[in-house]
């Protein structure tokens, strides 16, 4: 049986513990929301007012721009 000085911190451990990781997986899924919007509207500006032949080049580069710096190396 617990202490009964134990029982606030047990109960604020089993509350708590799963609102944490219920947070940090909203927050994870929020950042990555925003960041494919902004990779999105990156490319939606890159694209206009192109013509076809040259988006197979812009979409290549970008695609450069928005590798990692260790991915960047490898490829130049």
């Amino acid at each position: 049986m617990l202490h009964s000085e134990l029982v606030p911190f047990t109960v604020f451990l089993l509350v708590a513990a799963p609102v944490a990781l219920v947070f940090r997986a909203w927050f994870v899924h929020r950042s990555t929301v925003f960041k494919e919007r902004a990779k999105t509207e990156r490319m939606r500006r890159a694209l206009h007012s192109t013509a076809p032949p040259e988006r197979a080049e812009i979409l290549r580069a970008l695609g450069v721009l928005e590798s990692f710096p260790d991915d960047r190396q490898k490829d130049g």
